[in-house]
């Protein structure tokens, strides 16, 4: 690391910082997603959807059961208190 800091610093005369981050998933951060697909736009021969349904696919959703998380309806005794 420091060799590219050195050689980064010669090219540009200045100070170098550089601000490494490890993200294990890439669509926690939007930044970072948007700035990948535009990336892969940029190329000619990479098409709109394929690099999309690609990014998508990456992305892993719970599986969540329909029948578990409907509301139940309510009894009549509930509606009758006393």
């Amino acid at each position: 690391m420091s060799k590219l800091i050195t050689l980064v610093r010669k090219l540009y005369n200045k100070d170098v910082v550089f601000n490494i981050v490890k993200l294990n998933k890439m669509h926690l951060n939007s930044d970072i997603y948007n700035q990948a697909v535009s990336l892969k736009l940029r190329d000619r021969n990479n098409k709109l959807y394929n690099v999309l349904k690609t990014s998508l696919r990456k992305i892993h959703l719970p599986v969540i059961s329909k029948i578990g998380e409907r509301i139940p309806k309510p009894l009549k005794d509930d509606y009758l208190v006393n």
